[in-house]
């Protein structure tokens, strides 16, 4: 996960990751998947 002025801010290697430590923000997820695929989400944490 990456702040919005792209800094790195938390890797996630498991499902169920608990983000109650992230502050209310946007945030950019980049999810890659082992068949070598990636997508990028803007997520809203409020």
């Amino acid at each position: 996960m990456y702040s919005v002025d792209g800094k790195l801010v938390k890797t996630i290697k498991e499902n169920n990751t608990n983000l109650s430590e992230l502050s209310k923000s946007m945030y950019i997820l980049n999810v890659k998947f082992e068949n070598g695929k990636a997508v990028t989400k803007k997520i809203i944490k409020n």
